[in-house]
C-alpha cells in the first residue's frame, strides 16, 4: 500500500497561533466563570467579549459587504442581554424574554448551524460566542444570583433585583419572546 501524505504548511499565521491562544484561555476563563467560586465575573467578561467581538465581526463583515448578517435574531438578543444586565437589571420581563431566546433558538442555533469550536478562528469563536454565552449567561443569573449580585454589587452598586420565578408559563416563555420575536422582524423588515 502506497502512503499519500497531504503537503502542509512549513509555518503557521502569527494570527492562528494568537487567536489558538485566546480561544482556549477563553474556555479556560468560561468553565471558571460560570463554575467557579466568582461567578458575578461572567457578566463582565460577556460585557468585554460582546464589546469586543461584536464591532470586530461588524467591521469584518463590513468589508466583505455582509454587515447585515449583523441584524440577525442572535445579535439582537445579545444586545438584549447586555441592556437587561447593565441597563434594566430589575427587569424581570426582560430577564424572561432573553433568558428564553437563549435557552431556545440561540443554544438550538449551535448544533442546527453546526458551529463548531475552532480556536484559531475569529468568526468561529464569535458564531459560539453568539450562540452559547448567553445560554451560560442566563443559567448563572437565574440559578446564582446571589452569588452574582454579592460581587457584581462591589463595583456598580447594582444588582438583579427580581426574584426568578420557580414556575414559568407558557406565556412567558413563548408569548413574550415571541412579541420580542415579532419586534425584530419588524425593525428588521424596515
Amino acid at each position: 500500500a502506497k502512503h499519500i501524505s497531504t503537503p502542509s504548511p512549513s509555518f503557521v499565521k502569527l494570527e492562528d497561533k494568537i487567536f489558538f491562544v485566546l480561544g482556549v484561555v477563553n474556555v479556560i476563563l468560561l468553565t471558571f466563570f460560570c463554575f467557579g467560586p466568582v461567578k458575578w465575573l461572567l457578566v463582565y467578561f460577556t460585557t468585554i467579549k460582546f464589546l469586543v467581538l461584536i464591532p470586530t465581526r461588524f467591521w469584518l463583515y463590513r468589508k466583505q459587504k455582509n454587515q447585515y448578517f449583523l441584524l440577525d435574531l442572535c445579535y439582537f438578543a445579545n444586545a438584549s442581554l447586555i441592556v437587561q444586565m447593565w441597563l434594566l437589571p430589575g427587569s424581570k420581563e426582560l430577564f424572561v424574554v432573553v433568558f428564553s431566546l437563549a435557552c431556545g433558538p440561540l443554544i438550538f442555533a449551535v448544533a442546527l448551524f453546526r458551529n463548531s469550536l475552532v480556536f484559531h478562528s475569529l468568526d468561529k469563536i464569535t458564531s459560539c460566542f453568539i450562540h452559547v454565552s448567553p445560554f451560560l449567561t442566563c443559567y448563572v443569573i437565574r440559578h446564582h444570583k446571589a452569588e452574582v449580585n454579592e460581587g457584581w454589587n462591589i463595583f456598580t452598586g447594582r444588582q438583579f433585583e427580581f426574584d426568578p420565578p420557580e414556575v414559568v408559563g407558557l406565556r412567558d416563555t413563548f408569548l413574550y419572546p415571541f412579541c420580542f420575536f415579532l419586534c425584530h422582524q419588524l425593525m428588521y423588515a424596515i
